[in-house]
């Protein structure tokens, strides 16, 4: 098996929280909240059939503490497991004086008009956040400590930051990965694939 942070293996299924009410009118939340959509519990059902057809019986489920993925993750894996760690180290990456903005109302003070992957890279201009190559460390030592099998629920970029470390990808390389509401992503054996 192809062993890549910290030459260990690695084994893990991430699921972006599902649709939010800010989501659907495209609000920032950074470490902001709010709650699902009828359409992300949907998504988050969709998952937990996803998850019902893996064998999990060794896995851990770890979720971000904002509510928005902590409600995903007690959907999704309802049947499977009541047990839901938290970790901090989950959280979406901070974009400080931009939470809770609407993106067109950054992009217009920023002369700007960004597609989904532009997104990612805008990110490292808010005004007091935690700029993508942090959350990308926060991702790497965070892969590094998992000492079993997982499932982690958690947001957007973070997903893809996970993703990237335990592939040992470059930054350069995050807009390759999406990151879809309703989608459980599983990387192993240093590849990564869509459940």
């Amino acid at each position: 098996m192809k062993k890549f942070v910290g030459q260990k293996e690695i084994y893990f299924f991430v699921l972006r929280h599902g649709e939010t009410k800010w989501n659907s009118i495209n609000k920032l939340h950074g470490h902001l909240d709010s709650p699902l959509t009828k359409k992300g519990v949907c998504q988050a059902l969709q998952q937990n059939k996803s998850l019902h057809l893996q064998d999990l019986s060794n896995f851990i489920v770890i979720s971000s503490p904002q509510k928005r993925a902590y409600d995903t993750a007690v959907v999704a894996l309802s049947g499977i497991t009541d047990k839901i760690n938290i970790d901090d180290d989950l959280v979406e990456i901070g974009i400080g004086d931009w939470s809770g903005k609407k993106l067109k109302n950054i992009e217009k003070g920023l002369n700007l008009n960004c597609t989904k992957y532009e997104l990612t890279q805008l990110y490292n201009r808010a005004p007091n956040g935690e700029g993508i190559a942090r959350l990308y460390q926060r991702c790497y030592d965070f892969i590094k400590k998992l000492n079993s099998p997982s499932v982690l629920v958690t947001h957007g970029i973070t997903s893809r930051c996970l993703r990237l470390a335990a592939l040992g990808w470059s930054l350069d390389r995050l807009d390759e990965l999406p990151s879809e509401h309703g989608v459980v992503y599983r990387v192993l054996d240093g590849k990564h694939s869509i459940v």
